[in-house]
């Protein structure tokens, strides 16, 4: 049991973080307090190890300064929309999930365990969107259960329900993991893995999640095209056959979400998309030095809230809706050029930085979802896998200059 205790509590904590995977039979007050819960301990233990966090090497600065910007996202809330200083701390409770990245290599956290439990939570969460599919209308996971969308919370696209659960990421981690597998060596495992996962992402019925999922996949063909035509020869012909597959059972599918594109006009200046990066980008700055230091992260019981929340109802715009450029208009110009540090530290790769593949597709995902999607480094659920991704590739080049992963 001792082996396994680490494990365990790490599962306990990734479970946390998607709210058991948006379980709905469990009221989301209850983990709005156990994520002020856990802050606070984080906090707590940081300030406790301070002295030997500050004696380590951090591959990853820019950890710290995401901390920065976005804990004192309460001053430009105070100064620009007279929000209280506690409401604004309540708001960005999640991002002391941050501090996560220094306590787990303070603490010297086995990678294995980490690794591991994400593939768990992947699996478990590609599990869920399947199997929810065919138990409708019982549905125990749904992000938008008891929120201001529960009227509109189920959503078919091209025949099939779209159902929305925390705990994405995981599922990608996943996916990449064995198609890296894939890549290099064919077993009967690893594509029942790419199948599993491949299929939870269609049931997102996410078209931008789904295209750059393909364009990932493709990208990683063509990167590593001459070792997969000398070293493995016979995933040319597996691939060809699952996109043949892909096509023969998900075409119509794939067609309807390309149809929706074209009906809703994605490119037109009326697309509700371009039209929220227009104000969210050009027009929301009470003052000129919010820019840099963003708005700050409002909270519902103040005015400020209100004011974001009469944006979406009257307008239809969501800042959470458009990535970055939201997260931009939140925390300012500091933060997006930190975020931006980051994917380009990873994607790229080279030298002086050792990053295994299918970590290099993860964040390549990440960021073309990012664009106009989801900022993924604000959600509790993504925060925990990402300070852990980020916390292996710490250790790994760190430990060990022959560039083997230790997972």
């Amino acid at each position: 049991m001792k082996k396994y205790f680490n494990f365990l509590i790490f599962l306990f904590l990734a479970l946390l973080s998607t709210r058991i995977f948006s379980f709905t039979l469990i009221e989301k007050v209850y983990f709005d307090y156990v994520e002020i819960i856990i802050s606070v301990i984080l906090v707590l233990v940081f300030l406790f190890k301070a002295k030997n966090i500050l004696r380590l090497k951090w591959v990853f600065p820019e950890v710290k300064w995401i901390l920065i910007t976005t804990v004192f996202s309460f001053l430009p809330a105070l100064l620009f929309h007279d929000q209280e200083i506690s409401l604004g701390l309540l708001a960005s409770r999640t991002t002391y999930f941050w501090l996560g990245y220094y306590l787990l290599k303070v603490n010297n956290v086995k990678l294995r365990d980490l690794h591991n439990v994400m593939l768990v939570m992947g699996f478990v969460w590609s599990l869920i969107m399947i199997i929810q599919q065919i138990t409708y209308p019982v549905i125990y996971f749904n992000f938008l259960n008891g929120s201001e969308f529960e009227i509109n919370r189920y959503e078919e696209r091209g025949n099939l329900l779209r159902i929305f659960i925390d705990g994405s990421l995981f599922g990608f981690y996943f996916l990449f993991f064995y198609w890296g597998k894939f890549i290099k060596k064919l077993t009967l495992r690893t594509i029942f893995m790419i199948v599993l996962g491949l299929s939870a992402v269609l049931f997102t019925g996410s078209r931008q999640i789904i295209f750059s999922i393909f364009v990932v996949f493709l990208f990683s063909f063509f990167s590593k095209i001459k070792s997969i035509t000398r070293y493995n020869t016979s995933f040319i012909y597996v691939f060809v056959n699952l996109i043949f597959i892909v096509i023969t059972f998900a075409g119509d599918y794939l067609l309807s979400l390309v149809t929706l594109s074209l009906d809703q006009n994605v490119t037109s200046d009326n697309y509700i998309r371009i039209l929220e990066m227009k104000f969210f980008v050009f027009e929301y700055w009470p003052n000129f030095l919010a820019v840099f230091i963003g708005n700050g992260w409002e909270h519902a019981l103040s005015s400020y809230g209100v004011e974001i929340g009469n944006f979406k109802y009257m307008n239809g715009f969501y800042r959470s809706d458009i990535g970055l450029l939201g997260a931009f208009n939140k925390f300012g110009i500091v933060y997006l050029l930190v975020i931006l540090s980051l994917f380009y530290r990873i994607i790229k790769k080279g030298s002086k930085l050792f990053v295994p593949d299918f970590i290099q597709y993860f964040f390549l995902l990440v960021l073309l979802t990012s664009i106009s999607g989801a900022n993924y480094f604000e959600i509790p659920s993504c925060i925990f896998i990402l300070i852990s991704i980020l916390y292996i590739l710490d250790k790994t080049n760190e430990k060990n200059s022959n560039c083997n992963t230790h997972i």
